[in-house]
Order: C-alpha cells, then sequence, then structure tokens
C-alpha cells in the first residue's frame, strides 16, 4: 500500500524532487557526534569491544525508526532512543545496570545537541526528551511491561537486535521478538 501524505504523522516525510525524504537530521546529528566521540575511544577496561558499541548502536537505531514508523510512532525519537540505550556503556566501559547509569548521559548529550550541536534545526523538546530518557533507562526491564510505547519498543528493538547478532535470548526477550515479528508479518 503507498503511503499517502495525509496518513503522515509528526511530519516526518516531506517532498523532495519528486519523492520523498524522512526527517531524521537530528537523529544524523547526535550520531555523528557520538561516532566521531566512539571512534577515538580505546577497548582497554571495556566490559564490550567498542565495535560492538557502534554495531549495536547503528543496527538498533534502524530497527528502531523502521518500526516506530510501522507503529505509529516518532520514527525519530525511537531512533534516538536507540543511538542513547547503551549510552553508559558506552562512557563507562562497563555494561552493569548500565540502563539506570544512562539516564545522566542523556539528559547531558541532550543539552549538548540543544545548546550547540543542533546549529539551526530543531531543538529537541522536554516531551521527547521524557520520553528518550525514560527508553534508555527503562530498557533492560524486558520482563516488566508499561503503558509507555516508546519504552517498549526499546524493549522490542533491543531484543530482536541481539537475535540479529546471534546473541542468546534470554525468555524475558521472547515476547519482544514476537512483538516484532508480528509488526513486521514475519512467521
Amino acid at each position: 500500500m503507498a503511503l499517502k501524505w495525509d496518513e503522515v504523522k509528526y511530519g516526518i516525510m516531506k517532498m523532495c524532487l519528486g519523492g520523498m525524504i524522512m526527517e531524521l537530521r537530528r537523529l544524523h546529528r547526535i550520531l555523528g557526534y557520538l561516532f566521531e566521540k566512539m571512534r577515538r575511544m580505546e577497548d582497554d577496561d571495556r566490559d564490550l569491544p567498542m565495535y560492538w558499541s557502534m554495531m549495536h548502536m547503528f543496527s538498533t537505531v534502524q530497527l528502531a525508526v523502521l518500526a516506530g514508523w510501522k507503529a505509529g510512532l516518532n520514527p525519530e525519537v525511537c531512533g534516538i532512543s536507540a543511538a542513547l540505550h547503551d549510552i553508559a556503556t558506552v562512557m563507562t566501559g562497563d555494561s552493569r545496570k548500565h540502563a539506570k547509569r544512562g539516564g545522566p548521559f542523556v539528559h547531558e548529550i541532550i543539552d549538548l545537541y540543544n545548546d550547540s550541536l543542533r546549529q539551526h534545526l530543531p531543538e529537541i523538546t522536554e516531551e521527547e526528551r521524557s520520553l528518550i530518557h525514560d527508553s534508555v533507562i527503562n530498557h533492560t526491564k524486558k520482563q516488566n511491561v508499561t503503558d509507555n510505547e516508546y519504552v517498549e519498543m526499546m524493549k522490542h528493538v533491543d531484543s530482536l537486535d541481539h537475535l540479529l547478532h546471534g546473541l542468546y535470548i534470554k525468555d524475558k526477550e521472547i515476547p519482544h521478538i514476537d512483538y516484532m515479528k508480528d509488526l513486521f508479518g514475519l512467521d
């Protein structure tokens, strides 16, 4: 079924040279910042190698944008949540309780984006900040179901990305993978 312009939510699509473009410039600016920061980090004393953190960040971002769009959520907010969901592990090298410890890093990076990185791009609003923050700090609580669609989407995306990278899937991740299979009509 073709996308109709009156069905587009959040202003995420716009006409461009006879085609369309998804509005993800804020996400790309944050990814650029994170990539530059991450590529300068060493693997010494890290729980996980930096290449894994980079792969996981980029693949969860792509899944989050696509799944968010399909589920009727703001794909860019889903993508930013995915970019930042393991930020505490990236910044400290320590994966223990990384979701909970990620909150201050989320605020720091969003403040940096809003204050200087964004230049002419729109700010990340307080509502978006709250959705991103909550998604990051709750993404490891796979067994706790919330009424926040963005938190649940981050759990779904993270679980599916683990499967797609060939990692061991915990029982608590299976319902999230099943959600994604249903969302995309996979058997």
